[in-house]
């Protein structure tokens, strides 16, 4: 292409790689923004829903549930309990 500069890529020894013992919430939110662009760029926006599934006794008390997101037609679950009365019986 005439009139284009190519810019060669780094070779692996000019890198710097830098390690984070701490927490950088900064470098985390840009690699998560980074990452979802490309995604996005390959299956679409991801239209994320929140939702938490509960499962009650008669009197109201807590017997289980969830909390999970949908994005991508799929279920990520983040949280599932169950009350250990109720465990393995399936």
């Amino acid at each position: 292409m005439a009139g284009s500069i190519v810019q060669q890529p780094k070779r692996v020894d000019d890198l710097q790689p830098q390690t984070i013992r701490e927490s950088d919430s900064a470098v985390a939110d840009q690699l998560r923004a980074f990452l979802m662009a490309w995604n996005e760029s390959q299956v679409g926006p991801r239209n994320t829903e929140h939702f938490t599934l509960s499962i009650r006794g008669h009197d109201d008390e807590l017997l289980g549930g969830l909390i999970a997101e949908m994005f991508w037609n799929a279920a990520y679950v983040s949280v599932l309990w169950v009350d250990e009365a109720h465990r393995g019986k399936g």
